[in-house]
């Protein structure tokens, strides 16, 4: 994987965490991202500064988000209104690829096991199941189709 890979893997993790901010209120676990997001940069040698550019972005939803809960902004003034739209097929297929590849370089099992965890937790909220379906336009074909 290469560096500018490594970075959308890291932006579409923060992403995600982001979105379950939005959908799950302030207290929503995003410390499984904020992990993968920490041994990307590890394994494919990016800059700190890339982390922590997703951590604050994060930080600043959750932030925004405590202040809807407390009823000091409006939720139609969202930073990113766009956060909770699932990804395309490719999109997950992308992620997913990017955490297993990035998971053979790190060495112990405990952070193996914390990107194989992510990547089942992203497989289930992205509804990777509904992606492997045919669509409409498929169903009417015969034969494999090719992606």
């Amino acid at each position: 994987m290469n560096r500018a890979k490594a970075k959308f893997l890291q932006e579409k993790l923060a992403q995600e965490a982001r979105a379950a901010l939005e959908m799950g209120g302030s207290n929503a676990p995003t410390e499984g991202y904020a992990r993968a997001i920490t041994l990307i940069g590890k394994v494919w040698g990016l800059n700190d500064s890339d982390a922590n550019e997703q951590f604050d972005l994060i930080q600043q939803d959750r932030e925004y988000v405590q202040r809807v809960e407390v009823g000091d902004s409006e939720p139609s003034s969202a930073p990113n209104k766009d956060l909770a739209l699932n990804w395309t097929g490719m999109e997950c297929i992308e992620v997913l690829e990017g955490l297993f590849e990035t998971s053979i370089h790190l060495n112990t099992l405990n952070e193996r096991m914390e990107m194989f965890n992510l990547a089942m937790v992203l497989m289930e909220c992205q509804s990777m199941t509904e992606w492997i379906k045919r669509t409409e336009d498929e169903k009417s074909t015969r034969g494999m189709v090719s992606c």
